[in-house]
């Protein structure tokens, strides 16, 4: 009986969590569609403190001498 219960109240739990999940994606969503254009293909590799570019960190490389 304990077992039918429990599986009761997943079933009338599950419609929120699933909103819950819903949410959590469509918000992701829009914050990388954001991101990309902002900062095109890099938008992966940015955090807020972090501004520089990859075709930046390469000139620096480049400069330094460790990229040929």
């Amino acid at each position: 009986m304990k077992k039918v219960i429990n599986v009761i109240l997943r079933i009338i739990v599950f419609p929120l969590v699933l909103g819950i999940i819903w949410i959590s994606y469509t918000y992701h969503a829009f914050k990388n569609a954001v991101c990309f254009l902002l900062y095109g293909g890099e938008w992966i590799t940015y955090a807020k403190k972090d501004r520089e570019t990859i075709q930046d960190i390469y000139l620096k490389l480049k400069e330094n001498g460790k990229c040929q």
